[in-house]
């Protein structure tokens, strides 16, 4: 059935009739497309951290930094991700390449559980705090700057 609906949707998009939608295009196999992505959305992370109170935001901006560098990473190794969006996941998996990202691989499990709940709100759930920003912006610095050494750039944080 996801076969003819995919050649369904090509056969549309042959004929002009509709664009091709953003979810059927192929994520970028370049290192660099992912770690300019990761440094906008750690830029972000610190300015939403420092000029206001929106720690849900300063949550999801530093665990999207933390993820897309991650990527960028096992790109620039020849690897190509998964689609996924745990960032222990894919530290475990980068680790195969780079010892260092196992001192991650728990504080990022930490990142993770608060991804879905910044994006989403939960009944129940309150705000986020500034400890839980400040935890999630120093994780994802932390793995920035490992990731900008292979990239040869600093995070400038």
């Amino acid at each position: 059935m996801k076969k003819q609906i995919e050649f369904s949707l090509s056969l549309l998009v042959l004929m002009g009739l509709i664009a091709t939608p953003v979810w059927a295009l192929k994520d970028s196999r370049n290192p660099n497309d992912w770690y300019e992505r990761a440094h906008e959305d750690l830029d972000a992370a610190e300015v939403l951290f420092k000029e206001t109170n929106h720690y849900g935001a300063v949550c999801f901006h530093s665990h999207q930094a933390a993820e897309k560098a991650l990527k960028g990473a096992l790109i620039n190794r020849g690897d190509r991700p998964d689609q996924i969006h745990q960032t222990a996941e894919l530290a475990k998996n980068l680790s195969r390449h780079n010892p260092k990202s196992k001192t991650f691989i728990a504080p990022l499990g930490e990142l993770d559980k608060l991804y879905v709940p910044s994006r989403y709100p939960k009944q129940g759930q309150g705000l986020f705090s500034r400890e839980e920003a400040s935890s999630c912006l120093e994780q994802a610095k932390q793995v920035f700057d490992l990731i900008a050494n292979e990239f040869e750039v600093t995070s400038g944080v």
